[in-house]
Order: structure tokens, then sequence, then C-alpha cells
């Protein structure tokens, strides 16, 4: 962010609106391949201002699964900062799957070496 952001509160807002509709075209077209070709209910919230694991755990209420991916940044960072994925695991309210970093590049399109298969009963499909 530029430092007009920091003295122009409207030019903050348009910034962080901004990066909030980035963030939500990212995750939707990470997604779409799931709902699109195996059939997944997958719903995309894109939170401000709460912590990821509250929000994640609290959404696993109405969901049949939740998906995680692991930030990857090693023992000593969690240890500091705490770890979404490990919260998240310890709380969530239905059954957790963490995705590690180097696991995040999966082709899900089709099954075969190196695809995922991926099955729903119909539950939706919370992910972060």
């Amino acid at each position: 962010m530029d430092h007009l952001a920091v003295t122009d509160p409207e030019a903050h807002l348009a910034a962080r609106r901004a990066a909030r509709a980035r963030v939500r075209a990212l995750v939707e077209a990470a997604v779409e391949p799931l709902r699109h070709l195996h059939g997944l209910t997958a719903e995309v919230a894109v939170v401000v201002d709460a912590f990821a694991s509250d929000v994640l755990v609290e959404r696993s209420r109405d969901a049949g699964l939740l998906v995680v991916g692991a930030g990857g940044h090693g023992a000593l960072r969690s240890a500091l900062l705490g770890s979404t994925s490990r919260a998240v695991l310890h709380r969530a309210h239905v059954p957790v799957v963490v995705v590690p970093a180097r696991a995040r590049t999966l082709d899900l399109r089709a099954p075969g070496p190196g695809a995922a298969r991926v099955e729903s009963a119909g539950a939706p499909l919370a992910t972060a």
C-alpha cells in the first residue's frame, strides 16, 4: 500500500476493497475446478479484521469438510505467531484436510499421476 493510503482515508478504503476483490478472484479461480469438474459445493468468503482460525472454525459448523492450506512458514515462525491450520485442527466441527504448501500445485482436473481425486456426498466444502 502506498503512502497516500495512510494520509487519505478514502484511498485507504479503496485500496482495501481492491485487495479484497483480487483475493476473492484468486480463490474463486482456484475453487472453480472443484465445483465444475467434481460437482463440489464450496463457499468462498474473504474476511478482514478477524483471526482466520476463528472464522474458519465458525464456518465449519455448516460444512461437511474444511480444507485449509498449511502456510509452510516453518516451526519457528509457527511457534511465534501461531498456526491457523493447527488451531483449526483442534477446534473445527468437521473433518479437516490440511494441504501442505508444496502440494498446492496438483492438477485437480483429471485423475492420474499428480492429480487429486475429490469426491463429495453433497455436503458443502469450506476452503481457506
